[in-house]
Order: C-alpha cells, then sequence, then structure tokens
C-alpha cells in the first residue's frame, strides 16, 4: 500500500492558505508551453501527469528536503490536484495547470477536509472520554522555560578562575534584572578573562526533571519569570540563569486538558480523512514510478534519506 508523504506534514497549515484562495478566481497570466520531456529524465507518473527530475530538483531548493521526499510531495500534489479536478473544481486549461496551481487544489482539498472535521464536532462526552483515555498523554507538570549564560571552569580551575567566573555570572544577573534578560543573554562574549562565556537555552526546567543541584532550587524559587536570585555552581562551571516563561501544570479533567484532547481528535480525524483521500486518488489515478531513472537521477540531487517511494 503507498504510504502518504510530506504533504501530510503540512495538513496542519491548510488553513494559512484560505487567504490566498480567495484570489482562484483569477487567471493567471499565460505561461508558455514548456519543452516535452524526455523520457530518461522522468522520473514518475501520477495518471497523465509527468514528474521529472527537474521538478524534484526544484522542490529539493525549495523545501530543503531530501529528493525522495520531494518525489512523495509531488506525487501527493498532483494526485489531490486531480482529486479535486475530478470534483469539478478546476476550469482552466492545461496551460495554466502548473505546479502553483496545483498546489491551490491541493489546498482546496485540505481545507475541505477541515471543513468535514471541525474543531467543534466532537462532543463533551467524546472529547471527555477521550481525555480519559489518553489522561497520561495530557497531564503535564509545571514547566519553565530558561536560559542560562555558563562561564566554563577547566577541570583544574584555581580559586582565581572560580572567583572570576562567580563574579561574571553574578554581573551578568545583575544587568539581566536591569537590562532585560534575553538583551544581556544575546550579546555574551565568547570569553572573558580566558574563561569560555556560552549563551544557552536549556531544556524547559520540570519538578522531576533531573538537574544538577542547586539548579531546580534557583529556579522553581522565581515567584515571576527572571533571572534567579545568585549563580548556580555545578561541575560545568557557574551559570546565569533566568526563567522566560512559566507554564502551569495541566491536570487530569482540567479546561486546558479537555482543549489539547478536542485538538487532537480533531487532528487525527483529519489525518485519517486525508489518508484515506490520497490512498483513494491513488487507487484511481495509478502512480508509475521509473526505478531506472529514480536510481539515476536522484543521487544527482542530493543526499538520500528515508526510505523510497
Amino acid at each position: 500500500m503507498r504510504q502518504v508523504g510530506p504533504q501530510l506534514r503540512r495538513f496542519v497549515s491548510a488553513a494559512c492558505c484560505a487567504g490566498g484562495l480567495a484570489a482562484c478566481g483569477r487567471e493567471p497570466p499565460a505561461q508558455h508551453t514548456p519543452p516535452p520531456v524526455r523520457e530518461e529524465e522522468v522520473v514518475a507518473r501520477v495518471g497523465e501527469q509527468v514528474i521529472d527530475a527537474n521538478a524534484v530538483r526544484a522542490y529539493v531548493a525549495e523545501h530543503g528536503v531530501s529528493p525522495r521526499d520531494a518525489l512523495r510531495a509531488l506525487e501527493d500534489d498532483a494526485l489531490l490536484g486531480l482529486a479535486a479536478r475530478r470534483a469539478g473544481w478546476s476550469g482552466v486549461s492545461e496551460a495554466v495547470a502548473a505546479r502553483t496551481r496545483e498546489q491551490v487544489l491541493a489546498q482546496r482539498v485540505l481545507l475541505d477536509l477541515e471543513r468535514e472535521h471541525p474543531l467543534e464536532g466532537p462532543t463533551e462526552d467524546e472529547v471527555a472520554a477521550y481525555a480519559e483515555a489518553h489522561v497520561a498523554e495530557l497531564v503535564q507538570e509545571e514547566r519553565r522555560d530558561c536560559l542560562q549564560v555558563l562561564v566554563q571552569l577547566p577541570a583544574d580551575a584555581t580559586e582565581a578562575q572560580v572567583e572570576t567566573g562567580r563574579v561574571y555570572a553574578e554581573r551578568t544577573l545583575a544587568r539581566m534584572a536591569h537590562d532585560g534578560v534575553e538583551a544581556v543573554w544575546a550579546v555574551q562574549p565568547e570569553e572573558h578573562d580566558g574563561l569560555r562565556v556560552v549563551s544557552q537555552y536549556p531544556p524547559p526546567a520540570t519538578p522531576s526533571t533531573p538537574m544538577p543541584y542547586g539548579f531546580r532550587e534557583a529556579v522553581f524559587a522565581l515567584q515571576a519569570p527572571g533571572p534567579v536570585a545568585a549563580p548556580v555552581r555545578t561541575p560545568s562551571g557557574w551559570h546565569a540563569v533566568a526563567v522566560t516563561a512559566i507554564h502551569p501544570p495541566i491536570t487530569a479533567g482540567s479546561t486546558e486538558a479537555l482543549a489539547i484532547a478536542r485538538r487532537r481528535m480533531v487532528t487525527e480525524a483529519r489525518r485519517e480523512a486525508f489518508e484515506a483521500l490520497v490512498r483513494a486518488a491513488a487507487e484511481r489515478f495509478p502512480v508509475a514510478v521509473s526505478t531506472r531513472n529514480t536510481e539515476a537521477l536522484l543521487p544527482l540531487v542530493g543526499p538520500q534519506a528515508g526510505p523510497g517511494t
């Protein structure tokens, strides 16, 4: 069975294209008919539509994906475009049906799927049942986003180096309190008096996150975002830590947990509908991939990643 490609990863952003769809009724400028594609450049056919190596190269350059993923996305777009035409959404000439037009038609299909599965679709009882069945995935501890300036100390640091690092970290915290956390964090030098200085985004802190001694206490002592009271010493050096955001815990049955459950239910329903649509389109419009040309041409486009089509 054919697997759904990278088009699925663009599913959640389909609504962002709604504004562009308003212009679909206007004919774009006339385009020149492209020269015929040489058979040795054809990597796939979707129905009567040809996907050649140049299309794959262009997609790789535009989206930064592997050639295999690019080919999968081009196939998905072609299938959705054919499904849109079959539904009567396109009355333009073949010369106008270029790649950009195919993408607009594909987005129209995705927007229809969103309308068929609206956020308010699931009932409250259905959402509550889903939340109860997935409680472990929905419940979250309090989470604190942090950033830090680390003054690294060598393993054989002298007392003078340790004191230099502490003083610099202490002054950094004072500057954060006065000038703003991110403003100070973003302009740190690479070193100070021979000690390396590193600006970092550590992982979010939670009550159960493994942390060096003193780090958790300093972070969770704050009642609001801002720099901690004093530098934290760890085997790595001196840390000038600041909390940038505090996310309260999400408890079972809470309003937030139910809202997350609803969004997940709708996203899963839309994803299943999308996969079913692509499978149906693939059965209606056969996808024929040239293994010989694919293996010969795609390595020339860029590095490979993931399974083939």
